[in-house]
């Protein structure tokens, strides 16, 4: 059994693109193969058909093509221009923020600065006198004369217990409690 030369060789070897190596094995199995000449027959009419079919192009032809090609070209290259310059600007300012930022983080001058009290102390006015029917005060605390300032109040009541106002004063460790004497009020 004679083995045959497989069709892309043969294309191959229609179109002159094998190794010389190569072309002498086929041609010898062409002499020989009358298969293999009627395939290499096909190739070479089929290729001969395409050559006439088709002339070379006019040269108008392929000025418009590289005109074409040339105008794509130029669009691509702006685009990249536009990318350039906006990359190149962003370096620019981060160049300068990071400037700034070691411009600030220098250490702070020898020379002290007076200290200058710009705001004036806050100051709250006393609450105005109410007639409460029966407060009596729970706990009491002298201290220093402070300014006096009472920072909040809070009324705590809970279900069959005498009320309570809570008062934090600017001394963290004054606390004012009262209680409410609820018994008028139940009768």
């Amino acid at each position: 059994m004679i083995e045959h030369v497989s069709d892309e060789r043969l294309a191959l070897y229609a179109g002159g693109d094998t190794t010389e190596r190569e072309a002498s094995a086929i041609s010898q199995h062409l002499r020989s193969c009358e298969e293999c000449r009627s395939a290499m027959a096909a190739f070479e009419n089929v290729r001969d058909l395409l050559a006439c079919s088709y002339g070379e192009p006019e040269p108008s032809d392929l000025c418009e093509i590289r005109q074409r090609i040339a105008r794509e070209t130029e669009r691509a290259a702006g685009g990249n221009r536009w990318a350039w310059l906006l990359a190149g600007t962003a370096a620019a300012a981060l160049v300068l923020i990071s400037l700034a930022g070691i411009r600030q983080q220098r250490p702070a001058s020898k020379t002290p600065v007076p200290a200058i009290q710009l705001i004036a102390p806050s100051v709250m006015p006393a609450p105005p006198m109410m007639d409460i029917p029966t407060l009596r005060n729970i706990a009491r605390r002298t201290v220093r004369k402070r300014e006096a300032a009472i920072r909040s109040v809070a009324l705590i009541t809970r279900a069959n217990e005498p009320s309570l106002i809570r008062m934090t004063t600017a001394d963290p460790n004054v606390v004012i409690l009262w209680e409410s004497n609820n018994e008028e009020e139940n009768e």
